[in-house]
């Protein structure tokens, strides 16, 4: 299955942006942002960035590989999905059973550990399934509920391709984009949700409407290129970016709805992937590059790392007090979970994850099987 293209290095920077958000929106409970609190308290939408640009990106790789779905790419891509999220989620889960039994025998168990750290939770937790509605609360590395939505959204992604790849005019896939939108926004109306926050609830909902929509934006973009019969950088996309941004920073500060917020994000992806002169000077550095690279490992890895720091806070009572200082405690903050994710990064996700791509490319050379053609899909969707 030959994927290679080119990289962008903008949408990689974005990635650092959206993993750090959702850090900072775990800090609130602890310590005040001030009057940058408007905007931290929706930093969990940088879930749903991540759910569209996983969307893109992945149209970006293999949309051209699933014009058909043969057994082999399918097997290829679904293994290749596992080999990038599962070493890290893996690990960071074995940490929590690792600190869960120390706590146990540190003062026995409660009946609320029940809720969080059930067999059953972890059974899930390593199937990868646990926000797929099998259990009623998130347990063990609850932010870990994100990849196990993805993993949904991986099986679908090949079918989609089918009907994606019959998308030619700019205009079906803007209608696409808003006709998602709104079924999402009507979906919340309908059960009563004034918010996008369906970590427990409707995440398969979340994730499916959202990486559908990086589906058709890629669409867009590459629709765009061959309009333009180029990829030099315009200052256009630039001006595109920061209105984006200024947007969002608006309707942060007014309490826009999410269902607003989120397609201002997808609008600000867009511009960013054109990577204008701007974009590329402050996402597509050496910095944001690397941040973005471990983004990944930075998401996974911090909700341990808090509850780590409150358990060694009771031992270092200077670690207590630095809540009351927000920005030392956000820098002690930021320092540990970026620290933590470089080395996750280096030690298990980047060795595992190319250990297993060589693998699962070895055993899968000769498969030979059928395929379903976006031939086939003729009379469902029309070529548009």
């Amino acid at each position: 299955m030959s994927h290679a293209t080119q990289k962008i290095d903008s949408l990689t920077g974005i990635r650092a942006l959206a993993a750090i958000a959702v850090v900072l929106t775990h800090m609130l409970s602890q310590t005040k942002f001030g009057c940058l609190t408007p905007l931290i308290e929706k930093g969990y939408l940088g879930v749903d960035l991540f759910f569209i640009l996983s969307g893109f990106i992945l149209s970006h790789v293999y949309q051209t590989v699933f014009r058909s779905i043969k057994m082999r790419s399918l097997f290829e891509f679904l293994m290749l999905r596992l080999a990038r999220i599962m070493p890290v989620h893996l690990v960071v889960l074995l940490l929590y059973c690792l600190d869960y039994s120390f706590l146990l025998l540190a003062r026995g168990p409660k009946a609320e550990d029940s809720a969080i750290f059930s067999p059953m939770g972890l059974l899930y937790n390593i199937l990868n399934l646990q926000a797929w509605g099998l259990a009623k609360h998130l347990s063990w590395n609850c932010p870990a509920w994100s990849i196990s939505a993805e993993w949904f959204a991986y099986l679908l992604f090949p079918v989609l391709c089918l009907f994606s790849n019959r998308m030619h005019k700019a205009w079906i896939n803007i209608a696409g984009i808003i006709g998602l939108f709104a079924g999402l926004y009507l979906f919340a109306i309908a059960h009563g949700e004034l918010s996008i926050r369906w970590h427990d609830t409707y995440p398969l909902v979340r994730v499916g409407f959202e990486f559908t929509v990086g589906i058709l934006l890629f669409n867009l973009f590459k629709l765009q290129l061959k309009k333009n019969n180029s990829t030099i950088p315009s200052f256009r996309w630039d001006l595109l970016t920061v209105v984006s941004v200024c947007l969002f920073i608006y309707g942060g500060y007014a309490n826009f709805s999410d269902f607003i917020l989120v397609p201002i994000l997808t609008l600000l992806l867009y511009s960013l992937a054109f990577a204008g002169p701007l974009s590329k000077l402050v996402m597509g550095n050496k910095v944001m590059a690397h941040l973005g690279e471990i983004s990944f490992s930075i998401y996974m890895i911090d909700a341990f790392a808090t509850i780590t720091y409150f358990q060694a806070s009771k031992f270092l009572p200077v670690l207590q007090s630095l809540p009351a200082s927000p920005i030392l405690y956000v820098a002690v903050r930021l320092v540990m979970s970026l620290c933590n994710a470089h080395l996750l990064y280096l030690f298990i996700e980047k060795p595992a994850r190319n250990k297993l791509r060589d693998y699962i490319k070895m055993i899968g050379k000769n498969n030979k099987v059928p395929e379903l053609s976006s031939k086939g899909l003729k009379g469902l969707l029309p070529e548009t």
